[in-house]
């Protein structure tokens, strides 16, 4: 195995060899904690604004699916690409798309009403995870695939991937679209 610790400190690192890592605490509820289904609504709300480009900072950098097709477009041409920075985008983006799509199946009983359009919508993010899969290997965070993001045969067909993921980010934000006022009069 090669890596970027490779040649500093050999094939293996001992436990031991390596500085604390300090201690993480995390803190969660012991009692479950409800919330009212007006919280649901609104989450699909941010979700949508989320998708669609809406929300967040106001930088001028595309936001939602055409933030997705703007990393396509910049991997279809010749800008250095961080391989870091990459490898960590996609696996925050699926792991996001993934816990997303378990989200929306979950509202689906929260709102029978709009269970048809909420499906779609956790179908098109499970796609989208699908899509995006193929560069986490590719692209494996934290190293990056080393040299692969420099590959153009590579970078195009990561653009492909990441265009059908924004497409799928679309189909999403469509059916959140449709399922917002049919959560709503279920809401109250």
């Amino acid at each position: 195995m090669q890596d970027i610790l490779t040649e500093q400190v050999g094939p293996f690192v001992a436990w031991e060899a390596w500085a604390p890592l300090g201690e993480i605490e995390l803190w969660a509820p012991v009692e479950p904690v409800e919330v009212g289904a007006e919280a649901a609504v609104e989450a699909l709300r941010t979700a949508a604004a989320l998708l669609g480009g809406d929300e967040g900072p106001a930088d001028g950098q595309p936001l939602g699916a055409a933030g997705v097709e703007a990393w396509a477009e910049a991997l279809e041409g010749t800008a250095e690409v961080d391989r870091a920075g990459n490898a960590y985008t996609l696996a925050v983006l699926a792991a996001a798309r993934a816990d997303g799509a378990a989200f929306l199946r979950d509202l689906a009983a929260t709102f029978p009403g709009a269970a048809e359009p909420l499906a779609e919508a956790a179908r098109a993010l499970e796609e989208e995870t699908k899509a995006l899969s193929p560069l986490i290997t590719l692209f494996p965070f934290p190293s990056g695939g080393h040299g692969n993001v420099q590959v153009p045969g590579l970078r195009r067909a990561a653009a492909m991937a990441l265009r059908r993921a924004a497409r799928y980010e679309r189909e999403c934000l469509a059916a959140i679209e449709a399922a917002i006022p049919l959560a709503e009069r279920e809401a109250g």
